[in-house]
């Protein structure tokens, strides 16, 4: 078979922005995700530039030390760029480039004023192919009562990431264009499940829980498919001082929110893989009623007049073949891997619970 890796459509490129309170999880949950996937947990690995993977061994190095990582810096939000893709027999797959930017808590409390944080979010998140809004799980360790509900949200930033995620939808919606994934995770899921402590809330069902988040923030739950909700964990936190301590590194559920984000993209990117096939398809029968027509001639004329015309045109031809074969072959590998992905998924998904 031809090599057909310089005819491959191109690696697809993924905008995710990152909503949360300070003090959420965002960096920590970033710093978990990404160790758990590269040490092998699952088939599916990221690559990524030497800055990224020395800056996330510091932090998870600080986590093992009972030092969160430092805060998301005013001026320039955390950008994290990996390269998602899995081992298939002797081959590596490559499945999408991932831009992810963790953005400060307070940015999404101020105007986006020139060369802030603010302005950054403002004018990545309407272009953003997926959104993640992480939880402070301790907030849901009890119930979200009527009398709890306001200052669950406060300490959320609940209601003004529900409006700046609200534009987004209402803006796609009005272009035609389609909608982000949107995954709500829920940081130190642990302490919501743990034993319970003496005085303190009793263990919660993750129906219930997840009921109190969809309440809290229901436009993040309106994408049907589209939608995921994830119970997230770095490791085993306790309690000292009224301040969570990291005891042990353990990471669950972390992987699914990534792999939920990708999946969805890469749905969507199906369509736009066929409609580029279309294009290299017809194409080809261009080429092909063009060579028909020069071989059409007699013989003599063929040999005398047109034989630099068709070996040109010949060439053309069988190099659309091979992009339209490597095309073909691009398509499998995002139907298989999604299929692997969806299943994957599916029992995480509509549960809460990490795996």
């Amino acid at each position: 078979m031809s090599d057909t890796s310089q005819l491959r459509p191109k690696v697809p490129q993924m905008t995710i922005s990152m909503l949360g309170a300070t003090r959420s999880g965002k960096s920590s949950y970033l710093a978990g995700m990404y160790n758990d996937i590269v040490r092998g947990a699952y088939s599916y690995t990221f690559k990524a530039d030497n800055e990224i993977r020395l800056r996330v061994s510091a932090e998870i190095s600080e986590l093992r030390d009972g030092k969160l990582p430092e805060a998301t810096d005013e001026t320039s939000p955390k950008v994290h760029k990996y390269t998602l893709g899995a081992v298939r027999g002797d081959k590596f797959i490559v499945l999408v480039e991932i831009d992810l930017t963790d953005f400060r808590g307070g940015a999404i409390l101020n105007l986006g004023t020139e060369g802030s944080d603010s302005a950054k979010l403002f004018e990545l998140l309407p272009k953003s192919d997926s959104i993640f809004v992480v939880l402070d799980g301790t907030h849901f360790a009890e119930p979200v009562t009527q009398e709890r509900y306001e200052k669950v949200a406060a300490a959320t930033d609940a209601n003004d990431i529900a409006n700046l995620i609200g534009g987004v939808l209402v803006d796609r919606r009005q272009a035609a264009r389609p909608m982000p994934s949107v995954a709500v995770l829920l940081a130190k899921s642990d302490l919501i499940y743990g034993p319970r402590q003496p005085g303190g809330p009793s263990r919660r069902e993750a129906g219930d829980v997840r009921q109190d988040v969809s309440e809290l923030l229901p436009v993040a739950f309106e994408l049907g498919r589209k939608s995921g909700f994830f119970e997230v964990s770095i490791g085993e936190f306790y309690l000292e001082d009224g301040k969570n301590r990291l005891a042990s590194i353990q990471p669950n559920g972390v992987a699914g929110p990534i792999f939920f984000s990708v999946a969805c993209f890469l749905t969507d990117h199906q369509q736009v893989l066929e409609q580029e096939r279309q294009v290299v398809e017809a194409a080809l029968r261009k080429a092909e009623d063009r060579l028909a027509s020069l071989q059409s001639w007699p013989e003599f004329i063929r040999r005398l007049f047109l034989q630099n015309k068709i070996a040109k045109v010949q060439a053309e031809r069988d190099g659309l073949r091979r992009q339209s074969d490597a095309y073909r072959e691009r398509a499998h590998e995002v139907a298989e891997e999604l299929g692997r992905l969806w299943q994957w998924l599916q029992p995480t998904l509509w549960s809460g619970r990490p795996r």
